[in-house]
């Protein structure tokens, strides 16, 4: 994990937290469309169509965020610093004393 952070800059790795993010909803959003969709259709081959477009859209969705992010000034990185590196406490607790 450390090689994948010292190799992604910071800014990186912001844009694709939100890519990740953004997708946990535009995923769920493409599947009840297309569920919706394929309810209304009779036909196997359309509703197969239909599930085939809607893995596409999915496929799609990721790079096309990470794209608009990384193009746009949706989440700007100018006030963006990675958190500073607490020190660790004491995790021994006395009970007791």
């Amino acid at each position: 994990m450390n090689a994948l952070v010292n190799w992604l800059s910071p800014s990186i790795l912001h844009f694709l937290g939100w890519t990740l993010l953004n997708f946990v909803w535009q995923g769920a959003a493409l599947a009840a469309f297309a569920a919706l969709l394929m309810t209304l259709c009779r036909r196997a081959q359309t509703r197969y169509a239909i599930a085939v477009v809607a893995l596409v859209a999915m496929l799609a969705a990721p790079p096309g965020t990470f794209y608009l992010l990384t193009h746009t000034g949706a989440a700007s990185t100018e006030n963006f610093e990675p958190a500073a590196r607490a020190p660790r406490a004491s995790s021994r607790r006395r009970w007791g004393r």
